[in-house]
């Protein structure tokens, strides 16, 4: 498992009060561009930013962090009886809705309890996983459910005991996640408006990473990190691009881009800054191999 530092969910949004700073998307885990680099560029060479907080609300525990696309806040926490999707506007805090993702997941091995993935937004749907595998798409107006898929039952995911919390991540018309099926359906690409399954592919055992949906090379891609191995996989139809086997070890969570062509793959005690290089004809990925190993 990897390490998880503890978050109480206290304080939901922090807000700056100032005429150089306004509100800007955070649409799910790790941001628009999922590399968490926040492009406001008004705040170079800005004076202290003084950061006022403008509300406060205390929501619970759990990992969950928070997704902001427009006017609405999402992020997911437990009561301790229940956990939930809560809802709420961003400029004031006040709570839209709130959504019953079952029974409070109960933290092991010393960890807090509640949800531990991060819910995406994408303008007319929340899209969530909770900590027993349910992935549920809710109506960001209202939080009714739309669709679900069960992970377990419809993929042949095995329970973690950590329970789930990968995040899904949304890119065009699809919304992908690291599944954990191990019958070819490891990653899973879905329709975001109907949740029918797209494509699966990939039976490498995976827990706690999170994928990227990335240009390398001028293909659009999925970098999906497993327990031993990271692979490319084209957007269009799951096809295996590259791949990165390790001997010994396994990443930690996840392959961050660095440019067009490369990105930094992290394992417990050392990195790997790997290049993708085109195929004949420009088509097809290919893996360069390791250009430089950090410790």
């Amino acid at each position: 498992m990897t390490a998880r530092g503890v978050i109480r969910l206290s304080a939901f949004l922090i807000l700056a009060q100032g005429p150089f700073l306004e509100a800007a998307d955070w649409p799910q885990w790790r941001g628009g561009g999922q590399d968490g680099a926040v492009r406001e560029t008004r705040l170079a060479g800005a004076p202290a930013l003084d950061l006022a907080v403008a509300w406060r609300k205390p929501l619970g525990s759990g990992y969950s962090s928070v997704s902001v696309l427009d006017d609405l806040g999402v992020t997911m926490a437990s009561d301790g009886v229940r956990d939930w999707v809560l809802a709420f506007d961003a400029a004031s805090g006040v709570e839209k809705w709130r959504f019953d993702i079952g029974a409070a997941f109960f933290g092991r091995s010393g960890s807090d309890d509640g949800p531990m993935s991060t819910p995406a937004i994408d303008g007319e749907d929340v899209f969530l996983l909770t900590p027993a595998g349910r992935l549920l798409a809710l109506d960001a107006a209202s939080g009714e459910l739309e669709w679900e898929h069960q992970l377990e039952r419809d993929f042949g995911s095995e329970p973690d005991y950590y329970g789930y919390s990968t995040a899904p991540i949304v890119a065009a018309d699809r919304l992908y996640l690291l599944a954990g099926g191990r019958e070819g359906a490891m990653l899973v690409a879905f329709d975001r408006r109907t949740g029918e399954v797209a494509w699966k592919a990939g039976s490498d055992p995976v827990a706690h990473r999170n994928l990227r949906v990335v240009p390398l090379a001028g293909v659009e891609q999925v970098v999906a990190p497993a327990d031993a191995s990271v692979t490319g996989f084209a957007t269009t139809d799951g096809r295996e691009l590259w791949r990165l086997d390790f001997e010994e070890g396994s990443p930690s969570g996840g392959a961050v881009p660095i440019d067009g062509s490369r990105i930094l793959v992290t394992q417990w005690d050392k990195s790997h800054l790997v290049e993708v290089t085109s195929g004949p004809g420009g088509g097809d990925t290919g893996l360069v191999g390791i250009l430089s190993l950090l410790s």
